[in-house]
């Protein structure tokens, strides 16, 4: 879909050939300038996932953990929560590991299943869950 007014599009073969190289140019400018920004963000990423993280247990003790175990921990936490923010700080962390964007279009209504459990109960069944699904 063009943006602007459509009255005001000029059809590229009316163009001379200075203003069609002009527009070219700055698309593959663009184009490049896209790419670099992707590449960055990869590598943002790949550090990510790459580096280990100090983190206390329920104990107190401190803990080294990779990026897998790191999000198998804040999956369960997600879950035990399930609000939207929160999922979509999980939707986040899936795609930085698996390198891929699924886009989902659906219309959702929800029902909350934790409904009238205890925090205690909600972060054993997040567990569970984890363990069957992760």
């Amino acid at each position: 879909m063009p943006r602007g007014k459509p009255e005001n599009l000029k059809p590229f073969n009316t163009m001379t050939v200075e203003q069609q190289r002009e527009i070219q140019s700055k698309g593959g400018k663009a184009s490049q300038e896209a790419r670099k920004e992707a590449r960055r963000w990869r590598d943002f990423y790949a550090g990510l996932i790459a580096d280990k993280y100090l983190t206390k247990d329920e104990k107190g003790e401190i803990k080294e953990l990779t990026f897998d175990e790191l999000s198998k921990i804040a999956a369960e936490k997600i879950i035990a929560k399930a609000d939207s923010n929160t999922i979509a700080l999980w939707r986040e962390m899936r795609q930085t590991q698996d390198g891929d964007v699924l886009e989902i279009n659906a219309n959702v209504s929800t029902a909350d299943v934790t409904e009238g459990m205890s925090y205690e109960d909600k972060v054993k069944a997040a567990k569970e869950w984890a363990k069957k699904n992760l």
